[in-house]
């Protein structure tokens, strides 16, 4: 092989090296925006799920004090009762 031979084929691999590179790479791109995407949508779940945990927890502070309403008027009837 002459040196020119052996210098087109170093340069057809290294086009085909660019070739695959840049494949890889909008592959790459194409997956980075659909993994920020899903970010954002575990973002926004993640917002609503803590809402739903403090309307939770407000609901059962709720819920003991009228346990504790009720429990003090069943108290009373029971001495009214006596």
């Amino acid at each position: 092989m002459h040196k020119i031979e052996i210098i087109e084929e170093k340069v057809k691999t290294a086009v085909k090296l660019i070739e695959k590179l840049r494949e890889e790479n909008v592959k790459i791109k194409e997956n980075i925006n659909k993994l920020i995407k899903e970010n954002e949508f575990l973002q926004t779940e993640n917002k609503d799920v803590r809402k739903i945990a403090l309307e939770l927890s407000n609901l059962k502070e709720e819920r003991a004090l009228i346990k504790q309403k009720l429990e003090k008027l069943v108290q009373r009837y029971h001495k009214m009762k006596l």
